[in-house]
């Protein structure tokens, strides 16, 4: 009796922890989960099959990947007036077969213990914006900062719904089809302030198949 009740408190405990586990790393499609130590992912569809692709952040200083280590810089009101958020090259480097893609964020991961509030689930936390073509590169857009120090953002943001995940992950869906081009998920910091690190990608339905 003895044994079976160990077994018994063995297969309890193996079973919270798996369940645990899945809380940790949500199924977003079938057989596809998202990560436990989160970052940025897309769900793409390339020939009918679905897939989670890592994006990595891309600003005017990044001159390497980063992997999962998450950059934030904020504007500097008093070095500019004004200050483009300028990424290299015509292309983002994950791109959407699409145009439903859809977005998954998991970037603030506060200690359990500190009871601070998960900032990924606070509304308008994150925003979809469409990237400006320019000769070798993309512009996100300018960003004007007053003399009171308030940033506000000239490109206009795309409508998008976010809902909370399990494991402080958030879905972000476009709330319209987007058109072939390319798009950045910016992050903003607080009410005044957006994250010079954004998530790129761009929306080609003949792109060949993302490589991560």
């Amino acid at each position: 009796p003895e044994n079976i009740a160990k077994a018994k408190q063995v297969d309890e405990e193996e079973a919270a922890e798996k369940k645990q586990e899945e809380a940790a790393s949500p199924e977003v499609a079938n057989n596809l989960r998202l990560p436990a130590n989160g970052g940025v992912f897309m769900l793409d569809t390339y020939r009918d099959e679905p897939q989670l692709v890592e994006m990595v952040q891309s600003g005017s200083e990044i001159n390497k990947q980063t992997g999962r280590n998450i950059l934030r810089a904020a504007v500097n009101p008093i070095a500019s007036a004004k200050q483009a958020i300028e990424l290299k090259g015509d292309h983002a480097a994950v791109q959407a077969h699409e145009p439903d893609p859809v977005l998954f964020a998991n970037v603030d991961q506060p200690n359990d213990a500190s009871g601070k509030p998960d900032l990924d689930q606070q509304p308008d936390r994150f925003r979809l914006v469409r990237v400006q073509g320019k000769k070798g590169a993309r512009v996100v857009g300018n960003v004007k900062v007053a003399m009171t120090g308030h940033v506000s953002q000239e490109e206009s943001f795309i409508k998008t719904t976010a809902s909370p995940l399990s494991g402080g992950w958030v879905k972000i869906v476009p709330a319209e089809p987007l058109h072939p081009g390319e798009y950045a998920l910016v992050e903003m910091l607080n009410s005044k302030e957006m994250n010079l690190y954004v998530w790129d990608f761009g929306v080609n339905p003949t792109a060949p198949q993302n490589p991560n």
